[in-house]
């Protein structure tokens, strides 16, 4: 819920493009979570991904948001 597994799972769909390190693995936060937040927003405005996210409430790691996010980026991923 942090955005690195996101992060992760960006840099396999789409290989060397996300600077994985800037990604904190470790990050508690949502300070933390949110400069997470930004390296996968700025890696989709990159490739042009059509997903829009709310990088404050993901950062607040409720599950609920985080959940309709992963599912949006599995349902880009297929």
């Amino acid at each position: 819920s942090n955005g690195a597994i996101a992060c992760q799972i960006l840099d396999a769909i789409y290989p060397q493009t996300v600077p994985m390190r800037d990604v904190d693995f470790s990050a508690s936060t949502p300070y933390e979570c949110q400069k997470n937040y930004k390296v996968l927003r700025n890696v989709f405005n990159k490739k042009k991904v059509p997903i829009d996210f709310d990088m404050i409430s993901l950062s607040k790691q409720g599950s609920k948001e985080n959940y309709e996010f992963l599912s949006a980026l599995k349902a880009y991923f297929d």
